[in-house]
């Protein structure tokens, strides 16, 4: 499931640190996300899927689509892709009976090339259905529980403010940098930790983030009745306290995350999401000494390929760009090999995927607002202010790429008129930015 050569190079290699992976040992940089240092070591692989036992390994790296789930330290379900290294860190894969030979359980694939339907599988006779149904039910299970007995205890702690901001991006500062100007009470929070979002997919330069931010914060839940948001914060000790906050106004700037393109084996490891991987070569100064592919159509397709053309050790071949329409399948068993084309196959370490990115919809859907397709998702209903719904006594507000993927400059331009006029609702008059 790994490479024989590694697939990235560190530009200036600092401090590093030895971790255990499935009982290789590896010497990564002290400034790597494990994801990163997984795949800088050809390590693509972390697991295979709960019902078809197909190989998994990292693909949006932002924390969004769950397949780098790995056991750390004897936690499991532990995304690699928002967990950084630490001396001595213990990673295992997990869903697997052997993670470094030949898993038994993969010949599911073999045996029932349209898929396993476990629930329709022997039912008769009954003991027959038991006995296999319970074989299912451990082939599915995401991880073991914690193996180790010491971890904290998780806190509580509670928030009052006039504005919730969810999302750290370019919306979401900007929208807090008009709050504060305007001397109003906010909190802004993000799932990610603070040296993950000084970066962004298509710039080296590192962002100057609010001092008051709540990083490693995820909002999970609303709940209108309480007029309460919840929110977890995890940390890399285990520790974790859940958050609790009543607001105002609440504005969702959570943006836009990396969907995949509806191909045959495109959840190989080794496929990998087009944004999210820039933004991860950017963080730890790496570049490629992978051959890339990347799959997509339009100007942001041929931008990604162009940023990581720019990303190249010296010696790689350049990055190819192919339209998804032209592929007939990714190549490739326990991970991506290449793409076949009509006539023509590129061989590939990495297969990056830069479809359109899809509004991350899910927490304005769960506080009750109105979704239309935008053409690549689902968005938030708003109104001429900026409004989407109303959450308990939260009035609920939606700026930057959750309302429509068109990069920064436009969702900085949308936030400064939402923050506007959330501030004309707290008393604050508008400066002539606001509709």
């Amino acid at each position: 499931m790994s490479h024989e050569t590694p697939l990235l190079t560190h530009i200036k290699p600092g401090p590093s640190v030895e971790i255990e992976v499935d009982g290789r040992r590896l010497s990564v940089c002290d400034k790597d996300m494990l994801s990163t240092a997984l795949l800088a070591a050809g390590i693509l692989a972390t697991s295979r899927s709960p019902k078809y036992r197909r190989p998994r390994g990292p693909y949006c790296l932002e924390g969004d689509c769950g397949s780098c789930l790995v056991r750390v330290d004897g936690r499991p379900n532990q995304r690699a892709c928002m967990t950084r290294v630490s001396a001595g860190m213990l990673v295992e894969s997990q869903n697997v009976l052997r993670p470094r030979g030949f898993d038994p359980t993969q010949i599911v694939d073999r045996m029932f090339k349209n898929g396993l339907d476990h629930h329709h599988l022997m039912v008769r006779p009954r003991l027959v259905n038991q006995v296999m149904q319970g074989v299912a039910r451990e082939l599915t299970g995401f991880g073991d529980l914690p193996s180790t007995e010491d971890l904290p205890a998780a806190t509580h702690s509670h928030i009052e403010t006039s504005v919730l901001i969810v999302g750290s991006g370019s919306a979401g500062r900007r929208a807090a940098t008009i709050l504060a100007e305007a001397g109003l009470n906010y909190r802004l929070v993000d799932r990610h930790e603070r040296g993950h979002l000084e970066v962004e997919a298509f710039s080296t330069e590192r962002i100057a983030l609010p001092d008051d931010l709540l990083p490693q914060t995820a909002i999970f839940g609303a709940y209108p009745d309480e007029s309460l948001w919840a929110a977890m914060t995890a940390r890399p000790d285990g520790s974790s306290t859940l958050t609790t906050i009543r607001a105002q106004h609440v504005l969702l700037a959570t943006g836009a995350r990396e969907p995949t393109i509806p191909l045959p084996n495109n959840d190989l490891p080794g496929v990998l999401a087009a944004r999210g991987l820039l933004r991860n070569l950017h963080l730890a100064h790496v570049l490629l000494t992978a051959r890339c592919v990347v799959i997509g159509k339009g100007p942001h397709a041929e931008r990604c390929r162009e940023a990581l053309d720019a990303l190249r050790a010296e010696g790689v071949p350049s990055v190819e760009r192919v339209d998804p329409d032209a592929v007939l399948t990714l190549v490739g068993s326990t991970h991506v090999r290449g793409v076949e084309l009509n006539g023509k196959m590129l061989a590939a370490d990495f297969v990056v995927l830069a479809p359109p990115p899809s509004p991350a919809h899910e927490l304005a859907a769960q506080a009750g607002a109105e979704l239309v397709w935008s053409g690549n998702g689902y968005s938030p209903v708003r109104d001429d202010l900026g409004r989407i719904t109303r959450c308990g006594t939260s009035q609920v507000w939606a700026c930057g790429d959750i309302c429509g993927y068109h990069g920064p400059d436009v969702a900085k331009r949308d936030a400064s008129r939402v923050a506007h006029n959330i501030a004309a609702q707290l008393g604050v008059p508008n400066n002539g930015d606001s509709q």
